[in-house]
């Protein structure tokens, strides 16, 4: 069983992390507000909601971001959120982590992510990587894994081990293709 942290907002990063404990893993689902539904589903013994970004961040090694990133127009989006993501992380986290982007994102997000993190943790001894990971369930109902890093590849697929027959390895931007590509082809 590994422990998680699912940061996001609403219905989709707490299905998210219902999935992730339905898999086996304890699972601390990071949430600035917490509605009726939300506290409701947290009565489960892996599965803890918490508005303390300090003491989730210091504790964590597999961060899930799962976000709405907005569309403002053709070729703009609002990182607003995942830039705030990324300010609580790099004040917080005091040891190596995987950060999942668990989010429609465009591609190039995961480079711009892992350029932001390097210059936050720029001296300090914190090992990190990026991996996007992708769900097509309505395609094959596939898992995407795109990183870099095999080793991050390796930690991800122990994640979904139970599909491991669905894992498919790519790159980050191919990864982000897929998902961005996928849910605003409609």
């Amino acid at each position: 069983m590994k422990e998680i942290t699912v940061v996001g907002t609403g219905n989709v990063a707490m299905r998210s992390g219902l999935e992730l404990v339905r898999l086996g893993h304890k699972v601390t689902c990071l949430q600035e507000q917490r509605d009726t539904k939300a506290l409701l589903i947290s009565q489960n013994n892996n599965m803890e909601l918490t508005n303390d970004k300090k003491s989730t961040y210091k504790n964590s090694s597999i961060i899930f971001l799962d976000v709405e990133i907005p569309i403002l127009g053709e070729d703009e989006v609002d990182m607003s959120e995942v830039e705030e993501i990324l300010n609580d992380i790099s004040e917080f986290a005091r040891h190596d982590f995987t950060l999942v982007i668990n989010s429609e994102v465009p591609v190039g997000t995961n480079k711009w992510i892992l350029n932001q993190l390097r210059e936050k943790f720029s001296g300090l001894p914190i090992r990190f990587d990026v991996v996007t990971k992708t769900d097509l369930s309505h395609i094959n109902g596939k898992i995407v894994i795109g990183t870099h890093s095999e080793n991050s590849a390796e930690t991800i697929d122990a994640i979904y081990e139970t599909y491991r027959h669905k894992i498919m390895h790519t790159t980050p931007e191919n990864a982000e293709f897929f998902n961005f590509d996928l849910a605003y082809a409609n």
